[in-house]
């Protein structure tokens, strides 16, 4: 658009972010040429603030209050209002499938596999949240997990497996939100499934990771084995998704090349 990166001499910077949003929007400034949704012209506006703050300057679409401009806000929210319905897939049989699987195995990577498809389905996570992926994305570690129960709030550390594994509430603290938010917490209550519920995958994970001593700082996407720490990648949740798909069949009613991370 013909502005230095940092728009330095721009006064007004929201003005140009609003060409920008529509030009991304349009398909002009899009990576594909082409008109993309709005939740792509979203993560496109995230992304360029969170690169402003990664160079030490303010971000771009922030007022002075610390919240995002209310003309920035208002564009993804219009276009989501133009942008025809989402075809989506039905997760739940491809979910019980694995979680189902996953049950009947003593396999600790197709167990972290598991555990972070149900939270990336439970806390609606990006895949540079809780797989080890290029992102601008934040992972989720131990130390942004808590559990309780009833108005307890567990000790992670010193809490018994049983006591993790009756916890009735979870909470996933978010560090970088696209909306701007910092350390914005989400919680989640048991769903009464013995194994779809956001407070057992959780505590079966961090039982796990404590087992092996792990650090506040390790990511959930980890695990171990007798040959140390391992990650979890995009591919693998995919991998995964598909061989589910794959095993349920057409009656699903949709392909295993349908289904990614």
């Amino acid at each position: 658009m013909g502005f230095d990166s940092l728009l330095q001499a721009v006064e007004d910077k929201v003005q140009i972010l609003q060409v920008f949003t529509r030009q991304v929007r349009t398909g002009k400034l899009a990576a594909g040429h082409a008109p993309v949704k709005s939740r792509s012209v979203e993560d496109c506006i995230w992304s360029i603030g969170q690169t402003f703050l990664k160079l030490g300057h303010p971000d771009p679409q922030l007022n002075s209050s610390g919240n995002v401009d209310f003309r920035i806000q208002r564009m993804p929210s219009a276009y989501t209002k133009e942008d025809p319905p989402p075809n989506r897939v039905k997760p739940g049989p491809v979910l019980r499938c694995i979680f189902h699987v996953a049950s009947t195995m003593n396999n600790k990577s197709f167990q972290c596999i598991t555990d972070m498809i149900g939270l990336a389905f439970f806390f609606l996570l990006r895949p540079g949240e809780y797989t080890n992926s290029p992102s601008d994305s934040t992972l989720f570690d131990f130390r942004d997990v808590q559990l309780f129960r009833g108005q307890q709030r567990l000790d992670l550390i010193t809490a018994s497996d049983a006591q993790l594994l009756t916890a009735t509430f979870a909470v996933l603290t978010f560090h970088d939100q696209k909306n701007g938010v910092k350390g914005e917490v989400v919680g989640l209550v048991h769903s009464g499934d013995p194994l779809l519920s956001p407070t057992k995958i959780l505590a079966c994970h961090i039982i796990h990771l404590r087992d092996n001593n792990a650090a506040p700082t390790t990511p959930l996407c980890n695990y171990f084995t007798a040959t140390g720490s391992k990650t979890i990648l995009p591919k693998h949740i995919t991998e995964s998704l598909r061989d589910a798909v794959t095993f349920l069949g057409p009656a699903l009613g949709f392909l295993p090349s349908d289904v990614t991370a």
